[in-house]
């Protein structure tokens, strides 16, 4: 894809446990009601998402526990390409800890806002920053206690933010955070006909748009419910290729991409672009480890893990894995992945489902079983 503009990436910099995650989860949330295209890359392999600050706890936990990866040369330059080649402007969420090539993701951002608790913390980040070509945005001392306040609005934002609470009822959005995201905002202020336009032009078919899709079954583009899955029959013909334009969940995309099936599905990924769902191989030498969870409740759930901290987008290689009748695809992975573990599996199981982390649910995406149709919700233990 030729890229016409260098959309702006902003990195977002902070010593551990300073709500760096939390500060970088409310902007992305209050930009996307906003309508701003862009999308909030987390550049470290932690585990964290945003379905781990909306979902639910008990569960998030456990699963990040596990989704913890490592930074890699390999997976540093994974990164740095995918700003580099970035097809909206970017939040960066760069971790806590830093070293080595890692700052070669410093170079590919344009612009930076830094959160600190210490004076100490304050000095080590400027001393790192100012070795790289970034404009700042905002340097923010983060406090549990202190009240917000604005400090200096020119030409930097400075000041003391509060209320960066991983529990979401201790969270606050004050003056300072207000101001943050007005100046986020002015920088994001992209034409948004002209990018769905941009995007929708490099389309290798013509393109299906969710928003389109969902008008078509009565959804709320938004807020998509499990039920409308089984109207995605009566609206697309079954086993046709199709382009798929949107950010709904994950079970979406894996019910799209068995309903194509044999067709070829491509999904729109704000990080590489147009992807085509890959084929996943049977292969001794595998890029996603699976996990079964103990807990009988569970007992169809299959969690899988990117085992080299990235995942080739062209290429899934999994171990030789027979469910019994059904299975419940499960993990921290891209919606690509979902999509291309859904189209294997149902073709060697009754039944799939894809689960849904927010709620502790699976949604069933395929089945020719008795036991559960396309659309039903699945819920699982420690959902409460």
């Amino acid at each position: 894809m030729t890229r016409i503009i260098l959309f702006p990436a902003i990195l977002i910099a902070g010593s551990p446990n300073c709500g760096k995650s939390v500060l970088s989860y409310l902007l992305t949330t209050k930009l996307r009601c906003k309508n701003l295209s862009h999308y909030l890359l987390r550049a470290v392999p932690d585990g964290e998402g945003d379905w781990f600050l909306k979902g639910n706890l008990f569960y998030v936990r456990e699963l990040r526990s596990r989704s913890k990866g490592r930074y890699s040369h390999e997976y540093v330059q994974h990164m740095c390409s995918i700003i580099d080649h970035r097809v909206v402007p970017l939040l960066v969420d760069i971790g806590g800890k830093p070293r080595g090539d890692q700052f070669d993701v410093f170079k590919t951002c344009t612009h930076y806002i830094l959160l600190y608790k210490t004076s100490e913390e304050y000095d080590y980040w400027i001393s790192q920053i100012s070795k790289f070509s970034l404009q700042p945005i905002a340097e923010i001392r983060s406090s549990l206690v202190e009240p917000e306040n604005i400090i200096e609005e020119k030409p930097v934002l400075r000041g003391i933010i509060n209320g960066l609470e991983r529990e979401t009822e201790k969270r606050k959005e004050g003056r300072l955070f207000t101001a943050l995201l007005e100046r986020i905002t002015g920088i994001f202020n992209y034409d948004q006909d002209f990018l769905f336009e941009e995007h929708l032009g490099t389309a290798p078919i013509p393109p299906v748009t969710e928003n389109w899709l969902a008008k078509q079954l009565q959804q709320n583009p938004y807020s998509w419910q499990p039920e409308s899955l089984s109207g995605i029959a009566d609206i697309l013909p079954e086993g046709r290729s199709i382009a798929v334009y949107g950010r709904g969940p994950v079970w979406l995309a894996a019910a799209l991409a068995v309903h194509a099936f044999p067709g070829k599905i491509w999904l729109f990924d704000i990080r590489y672009g147009w992807q085509q769902v890959p084929m996943v191989r049977r292969s001794k030498k595998t890029n996603l480890d699976f996990y079964s969870p103990p807990s009988s409740n569970r007992a169809e759930m299959v969690e899988f893990k990117i085992k080299d901290d990235f995942l080739d987008p062209w290429d899934i290689k999994i171990a030789d894995l027979r469910p019994n009748e059904g299975i419940i695809i499960s993990g921290k992975l891209p919606r690509w992945t979902h999509a291309a573990l859904a189209r294997y599996f149902s073709e060697r199981c009754q039944w799939v489902a894809v689960h849904d982390a927010n709620k502790n649910q699976a949604i069933v995406v395929y089945s020719i079983s008795d036991a559960h149709q396309v659309g039903e919700t699945i819920l699982l233990a420690n959902s409460s």
